[in-house]
């Protein structure tokens, strides 16, 4: 099934009788509305979903509408239908435009498909013209009709422009990566001091970490834990999570658990839209958050039931407030981020207290804010600035630096400027002021994506074509957020996700738990590095070349030394300094090989895949 977005699809028109209108999708879909409508008459649509969708969709409808000469006047109204397609299937339904705007000349009618319901993700959107009783613009309307139909026809294969990929057996050959493909550029980036970094003692436990759901991860903790990482964000509900948890604690591993107002599957539905004010809204989050601290807090009801501690150290409070997560989208994006900004310090004292009041080991992560294009800091600063203290409701900052096809080390370019993690970073610092130094701060969510020409579950969007990485780029660059992140002084590090989920393709393993690229580079990474401790740096970016030392465990005295090596735009031949005549090289998913050593160096050439030397 094609899953391309496109903004109009190909539509044709043919009018039957009662004024009615059916318009047809290519095969997908085909409407069956009115011509024309009156404000608060209902009048029947049906709709009828022509052929199996690759992964079962929810149905988003609505109502925008058209001003004089064809100007956009915004959403005229949301339609509360919840409707799934699994398979073929029609629904009958009976709507009413009850809302009439000032200069509205046509109504659209809007359907739009995706696998969680939220507009950012649509592998279909549909549009159809319907002509008010009164005021119809004659002219527009037959231009309307006209460019639906010159877009009649199959949707265009957007993913035929993504870069082809064969699967390879080793990454000593290096390969280059090219700025233009997706719009980024090295420039010089912020980075805390190296001396500060080094100083720092070692983590009580690694940098690696993955996103994942609980019922995910019951299904594949073996896996995970082959693997290697034992740090996990763990999100959805938590109703019935005590399994995912047992197991979680059998593999030594952390959770960082994500809350929102409910405990069962309709958590991601408990949004302010649902309250009938911020009171209810806020007294559902203080109960759920409190529910959970009394079950999973230390000394809860999960370790008195089952006789373990339980894994969960960190409470995160929400999953992107900064996004339609916490309060739906609105067609004024300055007054829903104002709401949010508003509400959000609200939520996290109220979740602070709860935690606090209840199971006070735990520690609190707080905003958890999306960050993709900078969006994380106009929320976390404007906050800051209006909330004083809000530095006194958490325990760690957490935020989500996507970068949007753009390796970890370089300046993603957008048509309003550019921005990069470690700036970012720095920006974030600066905005917390005094308690950036006793706050750590997180990456509980961030990631790359592939198209699904190349294994992923999901054929690529049109609109994240121009950021699609190749399967074992993709495994570079999380192994390489790894490592970054430790240069950073970031000690926890959330990879999205354990499966391809949200239209998004970048997980670990397929649904079946095959094993990708990045599966096998992090096992090996980890397998080489355990506990890891940066220790100092050959090169810290100089023309773009990263070449840091670090001990592969800094918990054993006898554990060896490493250096990772990596060129961001690569390949180039380099000279590293090292001991011994010979030493051995490992790439990015555990090949080896040995190489010689001449005047305490040895040369080698490195890529965009890290290779690591083994001292």
């Amino acid at each position: 099934m094609k899953t391309s977005i496109l903004s109009l699809l190909g539509i044709l028109a043919i009018h039957c009788a009662a004024a009615e209108t059916t318009w047809t999708v290519g095969q997908r879909l085909r409407v069956t509305l009115p011509e024309s409508y009156t404000v608060g008459v209902p009048f029947p649509v049906k709709l009828e979903f022509l052929e199996k969708p690759a992964v079962a969709q929810k149905v988003g409808l609505g109502f925008d509408h058209l001003l004089a000469k064809g100007a956009f006047g915004g959403k005229l109204q949301p339609i509360p239908l919840r409707l799934s397609v699994a398979g073929p299937v029609t629904f009958n339904e009976t709507l009413t435009i009850r809302e009439a705007k000032p200069g509205l000349t046509v109504a659209l009618f809007t359907v739009f498909l995706s696998p969680d319901g939220t507009w950012k993700n649509r592998t279909l959107q549909a549009v159809f013209p319907i002509q008010p009783a009164a005021g119809t613009d004659e002219a527009l309307w037959r231009k309307c009709v006209e460019r639906a139909r010159a877009q009649d026809g199959a949707p265009p294969d957007y993913e035929a422009a993504i870069e082809d990929y064969a699967p390879r057996a080793e990454y000593f050959t290096q390969r280059k990566d090219n700025p233009d493909a997706r719009s980024w550029k090295i420039t010089p980036q912020s980075l805390p001091p190296l001396a500060d970094i080094v100083a720092k003692p070692g983590e009580d436990r690694p940098v690696y970490g993955i996103y994942c759901w609980a019922g995910e991860y019951e299904k594949a903790a073996a896996e995970i834990a082959k693997i290697g990482i034992k740090s996990l964000r763990i999100g959805g509900p938590w109703e019935g999570a005590d399994n995912a948890l047992k197991l979680a604690h059998e593999n030594g591993a952390e959770v960082l658990f994500t809350l929102k107002s409910g405990a069962g599957k309709d958590t991601y539905k408990a949004r302010r839209g649902a309250f009938e004010s911020d009171e209810a809204f806020l007294a559902a989050f203080k109960s759920n958050v409190a529910a959970f601290a009394k079950r999973y807090g230390p000394g809860g009801e999960f370790e008195k039931a089952l006789g373990i501690p339980s894994p969960v150290a960190v409470v995160e409070m929400w999953n992107e407030p900064n996004f339609f997560y916490m309060i739906d989208d609105m067609p004024d994006r300055k007054a829903v981020e104002k709401l949010r900004e508003e509400l959000y310090p609200k939520v996290l004292k109220a979740g602070y207290e709860a935690v606090k009041s209840i199971a006070p080991g735990l520690k609190v992560a707080a905003f958890g804010a999306g960050g993709a294009d900078s969006a994380d800091i106009r929320f976390i600063e404007n906050i800051f600035s209006a909330n004083p203290d809000i530095a006194g409701c958490f325990d760690i900052l957490s935020t989500h630096p996507y970068n949007k096809g753009a390796p970890p080390e370089a300046e993603k370019i957008r048509n309003w400027g550019s921005y990069s993690i470690s700036n970012n970073l720095a920006k974030i610092k600066d905005i917390m002021g005094p308690a950036a130094a006793s706050k750590s701060i997180w990456y509980t969510e961030l990631g790359w994506h592939f198209a699904g020409k190349h294994g992923g579950q999901y054929e690529t969007p049109k609109m994240r074509v121009g950021d699609c990485l190749t399967p074992d780029l993709h495994a570079a660059y999380v192994v390489r957020m790894y490592l970054r992140a430790m240069r950073l002084g970031v000690p926890r590090v959330h990879i999205m996700h354990l499966h391809d989920a949200d239209a998004f393709n970048g997980g670990f393993l397929g649904r079946d738990l095959s094993w990708r690229p990045v599966a096998h580079a992090t096992r090996n990474l980890i397998a080489l590095m355990p506990n890891p401790k940066l220790t100092g740096a050959v090169s810290d970016g100089e023309d773009n070349l990263h070449i840091h030392t670090f001990k592969a465990d800094h918990k054993d005295p006898a554990s060896r030394d490493v250096i990772a090596a990596w060129c961001t735009t690569g390949p180039a031949a380099v000279s590293v300094p090292v001991r011994g005549s010979e030493v051995e090289v490992l790439d990015m998913v555990g090949n080896r090989k040995s190489l010689p050593a001449a005047d305490g160096r040895v040369r080698i050439e490195i890529g965009p895949y890290p290779v690591y030397i083994l001292q």
